[in-house]
């Protein structure tokens, strides 16, 4: 059965509603803002690293953005009873928990090959070190 697009919903928010509305605003401002403030300082690593952490530090400050704007919808919802804030404010909630699942997904293969790699060539890295000539062993 299709959903009706435009479907009256019934709005009102409770003071206890109201209060978890402001308390979720006021933590997803603040990690909206030092979201954008993190992308910004990776973004300027690109001087000091690469280009690849100007990638992720642009990729930060999007998740940023569509935090603070999730949360500027639901601070208006709050103020003026608006159902369409509150859904367009789920909808960036959304958009923001989505890319922030990729990116953990991603970030989880890519250690996992890491790991594979150190795995693999474990052998070659302890040889490397045991042909330094240093004495690693501990005597007790």
């Amino acid at each position: 059965m299709p959903e009706d697009k435009n479907k009256e919903y019934n709005f009102k928010l409770s003071a206890q509603d109201k209060l978890s509305v402001d308390s979720l605003y006021k933590w997803s401002k603040f990690v909206s803002i030092c979201t954008i403030v993190l992308g910004s300082i990776t973004s300027l690593s690109i001087f000091f690293l690469a280009i690849p952490t100007a990638i992720i530090g642009i990729i930060t400050i999007v998740m940023g953005v569509k935090l603070n704007i999730a949360t500027n919808h639901l601070r208006y919802a709050i103020q003026v009873n608006s159902k369409e804030s509150i859904f367009i404010a789920a909808d960036h909630l959304r958009q923001y928990f989505t890319f922030n699942g990729i990116i953990i997904i991603i970030s989880m293969i890519f250690f996992i090959i890491i790991a594979v790699i150190i795995a693999l060539f474990a052998g070659a890295i302890i040889e490397i070190f045991n042909q330094s000539g240093f004495d690693y062993t501990i005597s007790i």
